[in-house]
């Protein structure tokens, strides 16, 4: 029984250290191709927002962004996409290269996104 304990501890070890040894999947994944995406967490993390480009008013879609700073973005659209501070594209705050991603200063909110 003590050998029996000992191999079980050895394996329920070796399955923890192989299980922190294997990445996970980065947070910016969740963006669907096509898609300009707005997190609420730096690195892609916290709540997602996924837009199609030329969207006068980010917030009618997700009620968090009216609410919470924008902290990363990823493009996985095929165009650069600016991004805007007031809806109706006012409020210029910047823009994101096709496929590119990153953090963002997180003092501002995006209401509108557009090619």
């Amino acid at each position: 029984m003590r050998k029996m304990g000992k191999a079980l501890l050895a394996a329920g070890m070796v399955v923890a250290f192989s299980s922190l040894a294997v990445p996970n999947a980065s947070a910016y994944e969740r963006c669907s191709t096509g898609r300009y995406c707005i997190y609420s967490g730096f690195n892609g993390s916290g709540s997602i927002c996924q837009v199609i480009p030329e969207h006068h008013d980010v917030t009618a879609q997700c009620l968090w962004t009216g609410t919470n700073n924008a902290k990363s973005v990823k493009n996985m659209t095929t165009s650069q996409v600016y991004f805007y501070g007031g809806t109706n594209f006012t409020q210029f705050r910047g823009s994101t290269a096709s496929g590119g991603q990153g953090n963002l200063q997180g003092s501002y909110k995006i209401r509108s996104v557009g090619l």
